[in-house]
């Protein structure tokens, strides 16, 4: 990274990849307090690039996002993944396999938080997605699918204990 930093120009989009290659490292040996601080640099580098890469943003996000989940701050985890499907939503199309992926994370981080109806619908968009593009079987789609119908499972038990009372 150092070498890249000493050019007259430094190469910002470059030294932010170089950001995540270092808290991919961190993240894998689980230290999860210098895999935040590393993507902290490559995102805050990535938003002050001109032109901006959206995508890049929004990857970003979604990876501290992961990251915060796995440290146990799934409050700040969810707020994060929200700012990665706000962006990732204007840069992709509606069925992108990516956008698959972050509405299961984001509805897992809804489900830890005891936020069951948005889980619902975050778990109902990410199947929507993943029948379109994996097969019946698929490990991604069937994990999908079996947490949205367990969530709808517990939604109607819910409801139906709420009108007992």
């Amino acid at each position: 990274m150092t070498i890249r930093q000493a050019r007259p120009k430094p190469d910002y989009a470059a030294i932010a990849t170089n950001h995540i290659g270092i808290a991919n490292g961190h993240w894998a040996r689980r230290e999860l307090t210098e895999a935040i601080d590393q993507t902290q640099k490559a995102l805050q580098l990535r938003e002050n690039l001109v032109p901006p890469n959206e995508a890049s943003v929004a990857a970003t996000f979604a990876m501290l996002s992961n990251i915060y989940q796995d440290s146990g701050n799934s409050a700040l985890a969810l707020e994060l993944n929200k700012k990665a499907s706000v962006i990732f939503e204007r840069v992709l199309s509606s069925d992108s396999p990516i956008l698959a992926e972050l509405f299961y994370n984001l509805a897992q981080m809804q489900l830890s938080l005891k936020l069951m109806e948005d889980a619902c619908r975050s778990y109902h968009r990410a199947v929507g997605i993943y029948r379109k593009y994996l097969p019946q079987g698929h490990p991604d789609r069937e994990s999908a699918e079996n947490e949205y119908r367990k969530v709808v499972q517990l939604l109607r038990e819910n409801k139906t204990t709420k009108s007992k009372k």
